[in-house]
């Protein structure tokens, strides 16, 4: 059965009106502005199956293309309901589920949608993610384990070019896995140099930021900002 969309329409302006501390950025995404970064909540359709999914989402505003920055999350969270199970909604029992989903995403979420959030937060949440996630596998030295530094660096630049210098020493400081990044096209030394040149290159990577948030769709969205 093929569900309509007017149903659709009810159903995200019920989880706008859950979730005000979002604006609506598409038909299913409800999005806001913290620093550097997007957060919020998108709501999938699951494939082949008349129900959609609630998912945790955070987007970098970085690259110099806005399509770019939010076509590829660096972090997506699923919930759980009280049952354990991932939290996906049939659209035609939308009420029975809908507030009890609210009520766990509300615990779940993993960082505040009303304040300004502390960077080792955001830290913390992309270490932890990063480090269970099965393209990974774990590993502290790969390439996918240093491009989620790359982000945590741009991140501190952001914030203070002495934080990015830090984040950058670290980085510099690890023993990285050759054959990953060769796999990746990417070599370990130019990536390094490319880092540092970022960092040396605060204001063009300030204002490119800045011109991203400038997007029409993007300006009117809610905004909190990234601190130390």
């Amino acid at each position: 059965m093929k569900i309509n969309k007017e149903l659709k329409q009810e159903i995200n302006k019920e989880w706008q009106s859950a979730f005000p501390q979002l604006g609506r950025y598409a038909q299913n995404k409800l999005y806001k502005v913290l620093g550097t970064l997007v957060i919020g909540i998108e709501l999938i359709k699951v494939p082949f199956m008349e129900q959609y999914r609630p998912l945790f989402v955070i987007y970098t505003l970085f690259d110099k293309d806005l399509n770019t920055n939010l076509s590829e999350e660096i972090l997506l969270q699923e919930f759980h309901n009280k049952k354990g199970l991932q939290c996906d909604i049939p659209y035609l029992k939308h009420n029975e589920y809908f507030k009890e989903a609210v009520s766990c995403i509300d615990k779940q979420l993993p960082i505040s949608l009303e304040v300004d959030i502390q960077i080792d937060k955001i830290n913390v949440l992309l270490e932890s993610y990063i480090r269970k996630a099965p393209f990974n596998g774990g590993a502290t030295n790969s390439f996918s384990y240093a491009k989620y530094q790359e982000i945590k660096m741009k991140i501190a630049l952001y914030v203070n070019k002495e934080r990015a210098q830090q984040v950058f020493r670290d980085i510099y400081n690890v023993k990285w896995d050759n054959k990953s990044f060769e796999e990746s096209n990417c070599f370990i030394n130019s990536w390094l140099v490319s880092l540092q040149e970022v960092i040396d290159s605060r204001d063009t990577f300030l204002r490119q930021i800045e011109i991203n948030k400038q997007s029409k769709k993007i300006l009117k969205l809610p905004y909190s900002e990234i601190v130390l």
